[in-house]
Order: structure tokens, then sequence, then C-alpha cells
């Protein structure tokens, strides 16, 4: 029974990607935040930064985590659209940014914010709720 919760935790999150819950973009970030160990930077009072460099989802990537759940991921020169990763509803925006709740997809509840320099940062359900 062990092996089988395993294996739905490791899968779950590629079948939501694969199927109705997400796409390619989704799945590719989801791939890029579970080898993060490989890209570690720096850590410093509880924050670890992770360097991804030149990836399938923008030129520059890079990712701050709080714990294995609550991170936030900066695209730089984004090669997708902020609705590739996931059913968004906008909360606000104020002329250089906006910032959408994501509803759908493997990063429901989680918030994109898309700035107007082109750069989009998505950050975890328990980033937002400030846990670790």
């Amino acid at each position: 029974m062990k092996l089988n919760s395993l294996l739905m935790a490791v899968s779950l999150p590629l079948l939501l990607a694969s199927c109705g819950g997400g796409n390619e973009a989704t799945g590719e970030l989801q791939d890029l935040i579970n080898s993060r160990d490989k890209h570690k930077v720096s850590e410093a009072a509880g924050l670890t930064t992770y360097d991804f460099g030149n990836t399938e989802v923008a030129s520059g990537t890079t990712m701050e985590a709080r714990s294995k759940d609550a991170w936030r991921v900066y695209l730089n020169g984004p090669k997708l659209q902020p609705e590739d990763f996931g059913k968004l509803e906008e909360e606000t925006s104020n002329g250089t940014d906006t910032l959408y709740r994501i509803t759908g997809g493997p990063f429901a509840g989680g918030l994109l914010q898309k700035s107007s320099n082109g750069q989009i940062s998505i950050a975890s359900e328990a980033w937002v709720a400030g846990g670790n």
C-alpha cells in the first residue's frame, strides 16, 4: 500500500499536467521544481535559491523556496503565456503588473504575476499562505 501511495504522489502531478488539469508547460515547470536540488545556488535565513538557466519555459528561470511545497519561480524572457500554466482568474492590475489566481491545473491555489517587462512569477499555494 505504501508503494501505491508513493506512486500516486509522484505520478498524479504528471497525470494532471498531461490531461485536462494542465499541459506541457505545467509538466515542464513541475519537472524543474522537482529537480531543484541539482540547481541549488545558495541558502540563507530559511530561503533557498535555485538557478535553472535557459529552460523550455523561459530564457532565464530561477526559484526561491522556503520548503518543498512553498516556492516561487521567476521566468525571465518567458517562452509561454500566463494561461499556459493553468486556469487563471485576474485578481488585480495596476497597469504594469497583473496578478492572477490560478484556479485550475497542478498549480491551483497559487498566484501568477505578469509584469509589464514580460517577467512571469508563479507562487505555490503554500508560498501564498506563508507556510513552509
